[in-house]
């Protein structure tokens, strides 16, 4: 009997291991699948008291580590679900949704822990924002006052929005005025632009696309004339009487002629 435990054990390991061979669109799936069963699990310890000895413990770990934030946990584990199984991977993200979910949740269950009154005992920390909002809140509250930690607080929410979001600071105007449905700012110098590209594209398909024009050769006629005229050009300049005597030059005397 421990035998066959064993063996058993060994192929649910090899098995295992062996997930990396699936195709990855399932392993997706699977993994939106698990957050939604999740949701499921956690709504009915934290919504309706049901689930079981399971569904209550995890409700109890649940709000010991977000508060009474918890009651929004199966709404977000559902959303995560969903969005796995109707979206493609975007491995280059993950680092900025780590990081912007990490600071969202300081920055709010840090906020609601402050405001439910700043509980100190472990016990009561499901009452407020959690061991999350504890550590925050707490030291923010305790340090700089709750008048310096509470703004603090809300720049961090906001901060860690425009990194899951991937919004630069520079964007948020633009990104209002859309929402609102009105153009952003910088629309009409990125037509104009778009507009040169355009044309300077279509000049460069023209002349790619035009066929060469062939050089024409000169007739016979032209040969020959053009023959003859150098011919004429090369005896002008080497006739005697087209040289110039240089002036001042002497005239050669004359013989005297001999008497009869």
């Amino acid at each position: 009997m421990g035998r066959g435990v064993v063996k058993l054990g060994r192929r649910a390991g090899r098995a295992a291991g062996r997930t990396r061979e699936i195709d990855p669109a399932h392993r997706r799936d699977g993994m939106g699948v698990g957050f939604i069963v999740l949701a499921v699990i956690v709504a009915a310890g934290a919504w309706w008291g049901a689930g079981g000895p399971v569904g209550h413990g995890l409700s109890a770990v649940v709000g010991s580590i977000v508060g009474v934030a918890g009651v929004l946990l199966p709404v977000v584990l559902l959303g995560v679900g969903v969005v796995l199984m109707t979206t493609e991977a975007h491995p280059e993200a993950r680092p900025r949704i780590a990081v912007g979910t990490l600071l969202l949740l300081i920055g709010v269950l840090g906020l609601v822990h402050l405001f439910s009154g700043s509980p100190n005992d472990p016990a009561q920390w499901s009452e407020g924002g959690g061991a999350i909002g504890y550590l925050g809140g707490t030291p923010l509250a305790s340090g700089l006052t709750e008048w310096v930690a509470v703004p603090v607080l809300v720049l961090l929410s906001g901060y860690a929005f425009l990194v899951l979001t991937a919004t630069p600071v520079r964007a948020v105007p633009d990104r209002v005025r859309r929402l609102l449905g009105q153009p952003p700012l910088d629309s009409d110098t990125d037509d104009f632009d778009e507009d040169e590209d355009e044309y300077a594209d279509g000049e460069d398909d023209l002349a790619a696309d035009s066929p060469p024009v062939p050089l024409r050769r000169p007739s016979r006629r032209r040969q020959s004339a053009r023959a003859t005229d150098a011919e004429g050009d090369g005896e002008h300049a080497e006739s005697p009487e087209a040289v110039e005597e240089p002036a001042g030059a002497p005239e050669p005397a004359r013989k005297p002629r001999a008497k009869t």
